[in-house]
């Protein structure tokens, strides 16, 4: 039906069912509906990624940021990176960062300044896309992702393993059944009148309270799930009832996710199990125990839209692509996070808002000196810029001095090679001169540096006269533009070195 080519002008074909994300590719269409057929093409939702001109027979294929699987009619092709780990697969590299990315989550552990219920001081138009990205997402996670991660196996693992603790009650039972003597049941003797007289003991009480330990499902972990399926159930409430949101589709998911939460809350598991009031970040439980580790995730994943995107097609094209751009920026952000903040983070801020029609998401993380800002806003408006608004992809604020560091995840890279023929992956200049516009405009910017899939790093110092450094352990103040690599499933000891140098303590 089609021929999917590398080159035209040498008519090399693809055979190896392989293609290289930022390539540039030309289909073919065998069929004598072609122009029928391309124009199908480009208006189905591969369309972002074919450029046809009406009248020619071929069109171009160019897949950008994307990695994964595509199938193109019948036949399926894998879709992969160049900028890191090119052996292997486009999924397998999706996974080495999602990996990494669960990696970092579960050495964090987060507390929270706000209730998960409390509005945001955001406009009304946020609100509401937030909500409904945050119905989408637990309806994925309760229905269409992989049945291995969906909540209903998920729960089903709690309760074969299920987190018990010890608890103590009161029930009356013959004195002689005692099997040890405590201070309280001395106690109970003594206001009895029974200790004076022991010979009397067996024939004046013959029952006494005694206390009886026994496990229960009443656990901080257990709370923690069941305030889940409460959670599910306010976030389908808020949709339901709001007014401005009229889709018929988002309002039957909404539905269909509150009857199940009602369903599994109804759930005997959670007989004896009380409300949260409190949310134990410190449970070793909740961090590494199957079942629990992956809900407590997905109800951060849900909370601060750091979201796995699933995408599913019915027609007779079907994409399974995810925007490896936007999970490299998730990526650098933790890796930074974690790095800069430890293992001990204060989430004290999360939004949504409309930027060129699409949702982004807005999500702070703090400790006590430093706080740590995906997505920030700074405008003239909040009085963050002095000219246009502007958002860095991460922004570090040294609490105590204001000062701001501003790093920006570039998922592109140059392949040159050395006079050692070694093959080197260089930042773009044009992404480091980027980098000025935050260092101008952004009040308190100290520097501005981008994040980028390669080996060389680079700082521009703002000193007279100009000072360029090439190895991160030299000396040089934290004070200009640079590029600094930081690679998926790599050791990364630059940048962790550069933390390590300008960010151990506060300046």
């Amino acid at each position: 039906m089609f021929t999917l080519y590398k080159d035209l002008t040498n008519n090399q074909e693809v055979t190896d069912y392989t293609i290289i994300e930022n390539r540039a590719y030309f289909l073919a269409v065998n069929s004598p509906e072609e122009h029928k057929v391309i124009e199908f093409l480009t208006k189905s939702k591969l369309s972002p990624h074919i450029s046809w001109i009406k009248g020619n027979k071929t069109a171009e294929l160019k897949i950008q940021n994307y990695i994964g699987l595509i199938r193109i009619f019948d036949k399926e092709f894998d879709v992969r990176s160049n900028k890191f780990r090119p052996e292997l697969t486009g999924k397998q590299q999706l996974k080495l960062i999602v990996s990494d990315l669960d990696a970092l989550s579960t050495k964090i552990s987060f507390s929270y300044e706000s209730s998960a219920f409390t509005s945001r001081d955001v406009n009304w138009l946020e609100v509401e896309n937030d909500s409904i990205n945050k119905l989408l997402y637990l309806y994925q996670v309760y229905f269409t992702a992989p049945k291995e991660k969906r909540i209903n196996t998920l729960f089903n693992k709690i309760k074969q393993d299920p987190s018990l603790v010890q608890a103590t009650k009161t029930k009356k039972d013959f004195i002689w059944n005692m099997r040890s003597i405590t201070p309280t049941i001395l106690t109970t003797l003594n206001k009895k009148g029974l200790l004076s007289n022991t010979s009397d003991v067996f024939l004046n009480a013959p029952k006494i309270e005694l206390p009886v330990s026994y496990q229960t499902l009443n656990s901080v972990e257990n709370r923690f799930i069941k305030f889940f399926f409460q959670y599910t159930e306010q976030a389908s409430l808020k949709i339901i009832s709001s007014k401005s949101i009229k889709s018929a589709d988002i309002k039957n998911k909404a539905y269909k996710l509150l009857h199940h939460a009602r369903v599994y809350l109804q759930d005997t598991f959670f007989i004896d199990v009380a409300n949260m009031n409190s949310l134990h970040t410190n449970s070793v439980i909740l961090s590494t125990r199957d079942g629990y580790r992956d809900i407590y995730s997905t109800y951060i994943t849900s909370l601060f839209s750091v979201k796995h995107i699933y995408q599913e097609f019915t027609d007779d094209l079907t994409i399974d692509l995810k925007k490896v751009s936007t999970l490299y920026e998730i990526w650098c952000f933790y890796l930074i996070s974690y790095h800069i903040l430890g293992n001990a983070i204060t989430i004290s801020n999360s939004r949504s808002f409309i930027e060129d029609g699409k949702i982004k998401n807005s999500t702070t993380f703090k400790n006590d000196l430093f706080e740590i800002s995906y997505n920030k806003t700074y405008s003239n408006t909040n009085k963050g810029s002095y000219s246009t608004t502007l958002r860095p992809d991460i922004s570090v604020t040294d609490i105590k001095t204001k000062k701001i560091y501003h790093f920006d995840a570039k998922y592109r890279n140059k392949s040159i090679f050395s006079s050692e023929s070694n093959l080197v992956k260089k930042y773009k200049n044009d992404d480091v001169n980027k980098m000025h516009a935050y260092l101008d405009a952004i009040y308190n910017s100290k520097s501005s540096i981008i994040m980028y899939p390669g080996n060389i790093f680079c700082f521009f110092e703002k000193t007279e006269p100009s000072k360029i450094i090439t190895n991160v352990n030299d000396d040089f103040t934290l004070n200009g533009v640079g590029a600094i690599p930081a690679v998926p499933g790599a050791t990364n000891e630059n940048i962790i070195s550069f933390i390590k140098i300008f960010f151990s303590n506060s300046n």
